[in-house]
């Protein structure tokens, strides 16, 4: 017995030192940046003239952001994973470390007076501020929702140890997800794409040990069909859908249904390390009431030349 006890003892403290390895690695990821963007030049301009959703957001003194990190798995996929250099392995679960490393930078001084995603006050997973509309001048309450898939940092113990428990957390986290497009100014979707048929917030189907079975995922799209139900109901003033291939993928329909907001995607495939960095950028984009070309550089930096299509 007091073998098999030292033995959960050591899973455990690999399992926090995993944890906090992992977070404090993305921490360090939006850290830089904020510090890129603070260096930049790029804050406080606005050059270009604003869509009417970008005006119109603060009209209420209140600006509301959701989060939303869908469950994301680590799959047999080169990209992910690298078994000489990568922090992660295949069967990891990586959303909940990236939830508390996007708190952390919320949190986190504000490295020049023109920046806004940053001195958040936090309540759990809910943060918020004061901001100065620069339109009107009139101050303006901002809170965000930060939003979560995973249990664990496990697969495995998702899927099974944790069955019941991950089961009522997907379907908590979708369930924020398509209430915030209802609801919200702005909301963002950091996950997988799974081939069109995301976004997703369950452990993924899969067709073998490791492989996700993409074939279900395009042809059933259990999670874009949700979202353009949900978008029948609301018009968020800016919806970003952050994962691998969305402008093509979810681009066309998501546009016919957004009305005169912003729509943010990627052109391409989208690595984890840098969704994390373009959320924050598209955060400090929109509290900085950026508009045009102006927004496109500041979340470009993050994103890299050319991987998103603002529109």
């Amino acid at each position: 017995m007091q073998y098999l006890i030292s033995i959960l003892v050591f899973f455990l403290s690999f399992a926090s030192y995993a944890n906090s390895q992992l977070t404090a690695m993305y921490a360090r990821d939006l850290l830089a940046t904020q510090t890129r963007l603070a260096s930049s030049g790029y804050l406080g301009n606005h050059r270009a003239a604003c869509k009417p959703s970008v005006s119109a957001m603060a009209a209420d003194r209140k600006i509301s952001i959701t989060v939303a990190l869908g469950y994301m798995d680590v799959s047999a996929n080169p990209d992910y994973y690298n078994s000489a250099q990568s922090a992660v392995r295949i069967g990891d679960v990586l959303d909940s470390y990236a939830k508390e490393a996007m708190a952390q930078a919320l949190t986190a001084n504000c490295q020049t007076r023109q920046a806004k995603a940053c001195e958040f006050r936090r309540s759990g997973d809910r943060l918020s501020k004061t901001i100065r509309d620069r339109f009107t001048g009139k101050s303006v309450t901002v809170n965000v929702q930060l939003v979560s898939s995973s249990v664990s940092g496990s697969d495995q113990a998702n899927k099974s140890t944790y069955l019941k428990k991950q089961n009522q957390q997907s379907a908590n986290a979708r369930a924020k997800f398509l209430g915030a497009v209802q609801s919200q100014d702005v909301v963002l979707y950091l996950g997988h794409a799974r081939s069109g048929g995301g976004p997703d917030f369950l452990p993924p189907q899969l067709n073998s040990a490791t492989s996700v079975d993409y074939s279900y995922y395009k042809s059933q799209q259990p999670g874009i069909r949700a979202l353009l139900g949900a978008l029948q109901g609301g018009r968020p003033q800016l919806l970003a859908i952050l994962a691998c291939n969305s402008t093509p993928l979810f681009g066309g329909s998501l546009r016919a249904r957004m009305g005169g907001g912003t729509l943010v995607t990627a052109n391409q495939l989208f690595d984890y390390n840098d969704m994390l960095p373009t959320g924050l950028a598209v955060i400090e984009a929109t509290l900085g009431q950026s508009c045009g070309s102006d927004f496109e550089a500041i979340t470009g930096m993050a994103a890299g030349r050319g991987m998103l299509s603002v529109r």
